[in-house]
């Protein structure tokens, strides 16, 4: 019986990642296929009858071991943690989906402060106006953008800031730092989860931006809450021409930003142009939210 419960469970993974994430799932990961027509067959011949017990919770058993190998194809590392960073690069990048506050705010301002980050993308935090804990916490040194769930915190040189992406289920905040004498503009992103077929969309328009912003042809770092996890189609494509920093990272792995209390997926996402190196890639284990903070250290390419 627990065996047939488990192979619902699969069942149904796969089945709401072909209703929900993409109709032609299957044929973008074929890999899939094998599992999605064995779990049925499993489910079918345990519950039925068929054959001697031994045969049927074998059959069960391998079509539940197939299936969660695919899973693991496609969110390798599940439980992986990053390597602490050894070195400091020339743009350190912190984001945190701080939910609000809700759990724990002292938590969150240790986390910023330990974390010393040049630029500091907050997610959630943000109602109108500058996180004010943060704001003492920074101090002086720091100068804000803020938009609509995002702000932007910096000590380096800010430019031109401002909304870039405002739609329902997407947000993208835009602020430009000087790093070394070279503008880089540092991009903000809140994607909703998706939780109907037309709340991909949101994709779609965080693509266009951030062609929009390739063409430009300065040096952008892109980072935030996506809430979708690595191996999802939708992202892939959206971030179509970036580098994923924790695959380009030395010493960079597929790590879990949330739940915080047990950490499956990695869904907070940080990706960077070319003209921007990411050096370190890190995901902190703080406990102050949902999500765990990313920091990610990059190198200017002209520096090299």
């Amino acid at each position: 019986m627990v065996a047939c419960v488990l192979t619902v469970m699969l069942l149904a993974v796969f089945l709401s990642k072909i209703l929900l994430e993409d109709r032609w799932f299957l044929a973008k990961f074929p890999f899939y296929v094998p599992a999605v027509l064995a779990l049925p067959a499993a489910l079918v011949a345990g519950l039925a009858g068929a054959g001697p017990w031994w045969w049927r919770a074998g059959l069960v058993a391998a079509a539940g071991g197939l299936g969660g190998t695919c899973l693991y194809i496609d969110q390798p590392m599940l439980f992986s943690s990053s390597m602490p960073s050894t070195k400091r690069g020339e743009l350190r990048v912190m984001t945190y989906n701080v939910m609000a506050y809700m759990i724990s705010e002292k938590e969150i301002e240790k986390a910023i402060r330990e974390a010393d980050p040049d630029v500091l993308c907050v997610v959630e935090g943000t109602f109108g106006q500058a996180p004010p804990g943060l704001v003492r916490l920074l101090g002086k040194e720091y100068r804000w953008a803020v938009g609509k769930r995002l702000s932007i915190a910096t000590r380096l040189p800010l430019g031109d800031s401002g909304m870039i992406l405002d739609e329902r289920n997407v947000k993208a905040l835009a602020a430009q730092v000087r790093v070394n004498g070279e503008d880089v503009t540092v991009v903000a992103v809140d994607v909703r989860p998706p939780v109907r077929r037309d709340d991909w969309a949101a994709f779609d328009e965080l693509y266009a931006v951030i062609q929009m912003q390739l063409s430009e042809g300065r040096p952008f770092v892109l980072s935030g809450d996506l809430n979708v996890p690595r191996g999802s189609y939708h992202l892939r494509r959206a971030t179509a021409g970036l580098t994923d920093a924790f695959q380009a990272a030395p010493a960079g792995r597929h790590v879990a930003t949330w739940p915080s209390w047990l950490p499956l997926w990695q869904i907070d996402h940080a990706f960077n142009s070319p003209g921007v190196v990411p050096a370190r890639a890190e995901v902190l284990e703080v406990f102050g939210s949902d999500h765990l903070p990313i920091v990610v250290e990059y190198e200017m390419v002209g520096s090299r």
